[in-house]
């Protein structure tokens, strides 16, 4: 990104839309890693601007896609959607506290991340949610299961 951001300031740009993976801060269950973060305020600063991070957790268009290999690996404390006949799909959960719990463990330690970060500058503007949870091709699904 160091040779965008310059790239961008060219073209007009006031705000850039920053994707943001639960995978990437959450590596391992409770270590947190910032370092992608940091460097994405520290550089949208060097070039004069703003950032809007956008939140992928658990789901993102029905899929779980951005959640850390720890908890896509551990289908007994996170569980998958079950469709008709009891088929599972993979994707997580929607009834499962655990999932829950830890998906909002993970945006809050960001959120409280981004805030001890930005306490003089704001850089950040905005942190949108893309949690948008479903199950995508479910008919399909039911009828090939």
């Amino acid at each position: 990104m160091k040779t965008v951001w310059p790239n961008l300031t060219k073209i007009g740009l006031n705000t850039v839309l920053v994707p943001i993976a639960w995978s990437w801060i959450e590596p391992q269950e409770g270590k947190f890693d910032f370092t992608f973060v940091d460097n994405a305020i520290r550089d949208a600063r060097a070039n004069h601007l703003r950032i809007a991070w956008l939140w992928f957790g658990s789901w993102k268009n029905g899929l779980s896609s951005f959640p850390p290999v720890w908890v896509m690996a551990n289908q007994d404390r996170f569980p998958r959607a079950q469709l008709a006949g009891r088929h599972s799909v993979d994707v997580l959960s929607t009834l499962s506290e655990a999932n829950r719990n830890a998906d909002a463990k993970a945006f809050a330690a960001f959120m409280r991340h981004v805030r001890e970060r930005e306490s003089s500058i704001h850089t950040t503007v905005m942190i949108q949610l893309e949690n948008e949870v479903g199950l995508i091709a479910t008919r399909a699904i039911v009828r090939g299961g």
